[in-house]
């Protein structure tokens, strides 16, 4: 899946749980599209749909604050 497939997904994932589509480069927690307890729910959509492994030393909130980031990050 290339960079841009990813983020198309992840923001579509945004758009069915939380009713907005962020920008890319949109602080998410700032925002309110995501929160402690919806990283949960969003690790299991990125394991699960794209195949994502994330480190659990990665999960933090400055690796999930923008789409960018987390992008960067699956690409890691």
């Amino acid at each position: 899946m290339d960079n841009h497939e990813l983020k198309q997904r992840i923001r579509e994932y945004f758009k069915n749980n939380s009713d907005y589509m962020p920008e890319e480069n949109e602080d998410l927690f700032k925002n309110g599209v995501l929160d402690s307890y919806g990283v949960v729910d969003f690790l299991t959509f990125l394991e699960e749909e794209l195949g994502a492994k994330i480190n659990i030393e990665d999960i933090t909130m400055e690796n999930f604050s923008t789409i960018q980031k987390i992008v960067n990050l699956i690409q890691k």
